[in-house]
């Protein structure tokens, strides 16, 4: 199992790893899931932000 890993499309990440099968790659029976980063783009910037 893994989660956190990114979904890059070209350069730029786009979804965050929920949870994926990592030996059963490309399966139609595990398919891997994906949270969308863009409603997060704020919060992330902010958390960001204010890392010191």
């Amino acid at each position: 199992y893994d989660s956190g890993g990114p979904l890059v499309c070209g350069n730029t990440a786009v979804g965050v790893t929920s949870f994926a099968y990592n030996k059963l790659c490309n399966s139609p029976d595990y398919p891997n899931v994906y949270t969308k980063i863009s409603p997060y783009l704020e919060w992330i910037d902010n958390i960001i932000r204010n890392v010191k």
